[in-house]
């Protein structure tokens, strides 16, 4: 039993360290090795890509309800200033800032204020600011998030 406890210890040292709240979720996952063998350690023992997309659904789950968030403290601001506020930045004092922080690259929303409305977006994974288009044919990969497209 000793043996079994150390090998399982020693498959799961990179998960558990997955645990941490410091753990670097933006860098890319491990590669995935194939091991066959007869171990039943194999039968029980995830990949480290399952938990990096667990992950990823986790963050891009807490960016939709952070836009939401946001979403719904713009239109508060507008109701009670007849405008939108010319930053995200201007609603900050009455919310946490976490909400500001797009959880899935750990950058700020991209807010973009015009006449009576805005435009609301999310950096994408390559980390440009593409003007809130998402067409990977021309390389831009922003998601919108306001207004909703057709």
């Amino acid at each position: 039993p000793s043996e079994i406890d150390k090998a399982a210890n020693e498959a799961f040292a990179p998960y558990y360290a997955m645990g941490d709240p410091n753990y670097p979720w933006l860098a890319e996952p491990p590669e995935s090795k194939t091991e066959l063998s007869i171990s039943p350690l194999a039968y029980i023992k995830p990949s480290p890509s399952m938990f990096y997309r667990l992950h990823e659904i986790y963050a891009q789950t807490l960016c939709r309800r952070y836009a939401a968030r946001i979403l719904i403290r713009l239109q508060r601001y507008y109701r009670t200033n007849a405008r939108y506020p010319e930053t995200l930045e201007k609603m900050q004092d009455n919310a946490g800032n976490d909400i500001f922080t797009d959880p899935t690259n750990g950058g700020p929303f991209v807010y973009r204020p015009g006449d009576g409305a805005f435009t609301l977006y999310r950096k994408g994974e390559n980390g440009v600011d593409d003007g809130g288009v998402g067409d990977r044919d021309i390389g831009a990969d922003d998601i919108l998030i306001w207004p909703v497209g057709d």
